[in-house]
């Protein structure tokens, strides 16, 4: 039997041209793209649309409301379409969101669209773009992750990294999805095969790990806070988001980002 495959791209710069095409690609901005949408979406947002630009994030929008309203789908379509985002960690003027995860509340968001830019996040995933699929990746659900991806025969984790710049939440990150696939691999008999990136990021969660055991949110918090993404937002005064974003399987959802209408909605996962 051929082996399955997985590889980790530390920045999304570093993905070959082409190697995509036939892989379930995962985008992971642990802080805090990802993150939030992942909780937007588990919150009940209609749905999400990435922009990689903040003009481009207006200009959808108004073309969202303009259609809402054509439709007569809502009878005050401006409410139904929100602006969120940012930039180098702060929210955009004139956005109705940043990019706080637990802003992202039913309440604020629930059966709204919302038009999301970020900094790191939203340009990994316009990288991905040919991708057999586009799955949001974040420990806010990392079981359902490593459950779709289980089903896989070629797995792309793209990192995307702060300005640039590699980041160990992102490495973290892909090294559990590693971690836990290989796992279940030997349990099962399906083997894969791992890039050198992939054996790095696997290495580096293993150093948090014991006997298979997932590690306590306080140890991937330490990970956070020494990051250049965490200590980004430490100096902001977001220590809260760190702390959103360090724990594991807050939600049970699997979003995808539809590369027909480039909308992020939840999905169903193969049985």
């Amino acid at each position: 039997m051929k082996a399955r495959q997985i590889y980790t791209f530390f920045l999304p710069d570093l993905i070959p041209d082409g190697l995509l095409s036939d892989s379930v690609s995962v985008v992971i901005d642990i802080l805090r793209a990802t993150t939030t949408m992942t909780t937007g979406i588990a919150n009940g947002a209609a749905r999400i649309v990435p922009c990689v630009g903040v003009d481009q994030a207006h200009l959808t929008k108004q073309r969202l409301i303009d259609e809402l309203g054509q439709a007569k789908l809502e009878p005050s379509s401006s409410s139904a379409v929100l602006l969120g985002g940012e930039r180098l960690g702060k929210p955009l003027p004139g956005f109705d969101l940043g990019n706080a995860p637990a802003t992202y509340s039913s309440t604020a968001i629930g059966g709204r669209t919302i038009v999301m830019t970020t900094t790191n996040g939203t340009r990994a995933m316009d990288r991905c773009r040919g991708a057999q699929q586009i799955v949001i990746g974040s420990f806010a659900n990392l079981s359902r992750i490593v459950q779709h991806l289980s089903q896989a025969h070629r797995v792309a984790l793209v990192c995307s990294g702060t300005d640039k710049h590699v980041t160990c939440e992102d490495v973290l990150f892909a090294g559990a999805v590693t971690a836990e696939l290989l796992r279940l691999g030997r349990e099962s008999g399906i083997t894969w095969e791992i890039n050198d990136q992939a054996e790095l990021a696997r290495s580096y969660w293993q150093q948090l790990t014991s006997s298979d055991r997932m590690p306590t949110t306080e140890a991937i918090l330490s990970v956070f806070r020494r990051s250049l993404g965490g200590s980004n937002l430490i100096a902001q005064g977001r220590s809260e988001d760190l702390e959103f974003a360090a724990q594991i399987d807050r939600f049970d959802i699997l979003p995808v980002l539809d590369q027909a209408t480039w909308e992020i909605k939840a999905v169903a996962t193969e049985s």
